[in-house]
């Protein structure tokens, strides 16, 4: 049997953010699906929903330390196109931190 592909009328993914899980700790972009689903409904203004997944994984309050700046900046912006703004400035920046350059 083979399932219809689906068309996506905007394509979508999460912004920047750093894992906390154990086999990707550190590493950006390397989410877990735990992690993943929280970050969305964290930054789709569902903070509880998202602690309450977070707390059944022994690393979930540090996947909110880590990321605590990026969710903070994301939830400044006012729509997809300033989210990519700030993505794109925390990424030179960190980028311009792995190199030893002055900010």
């Amino acid at each position: 049997m083979t399932l219809p592909r689906l068309r996506r009328a905007v394509p979508r993914r999460l912004p920047f953010l750093v894992a906390a899980n154990p086999v990707n700790y550190g590493k950006p972009l390397y989410l877990s699906c735990a992690e993943a689903l929280a970050s969305g409904l964290l930054l789709l203004g569902h903070p509880q929903e998202s602690y309450r997944i977070l707390t059944g994984f022994s690393w979930g309050q540090t996947f909110l330390t880590l990321n605590e700046e990026l969710f903070r900046r994301y939830s400044q912006a006012s729509g997809p196109e300033e989210m990519a703004k700030i993505e794109a400035e925390i990424i030179q920046t960190l980028a311009g931190e792995d190199s030893g350059s002055p900010r």
